[in-house]
């Protein structure tokens, strides 16, 4: 039995971080999370032990060490966010 805490990773739809090898990498476009600050980006480069990523809203790129896919609440407050965003809210 779990706590009222997050889910167990089998519940949330999160498998952990995906693994930096070439063919389980995420590919370009997706949405992901990165692992040590919990930021949401986009995949612009998926590279060798790094992934690079852009802030939803555009703007910011950065590099990850660690990313994971999002949980679906994650996924959904993204999708809210870009929505958002556009709207100017």
């Amino acid at each position: 039995m779990t706590s009222m805490g997050k889910p167990p990773a089998a519940l949330d739809g999160s498998g952990g971080p995906w693994p930096m090898d070439p063919e389980q990498r995420p590919a370009r476009g997706e949405l992901t999370i990165e692992e040590s600050s919990g930021r949401v980006g986009i995949v612009l480069r998926p590279d060798e032990g790094r992934v690079a990523l852009r802030s939803l809203t555009g703007g910011d790129r950065w590099e990850a060490a660690a990313v994971r896919p999002p949980t679906p609440r994650e996924r959904l407050s993204a999708r809210i966010a870009i929505v958002n965003g556009r709207r100017g809210k």
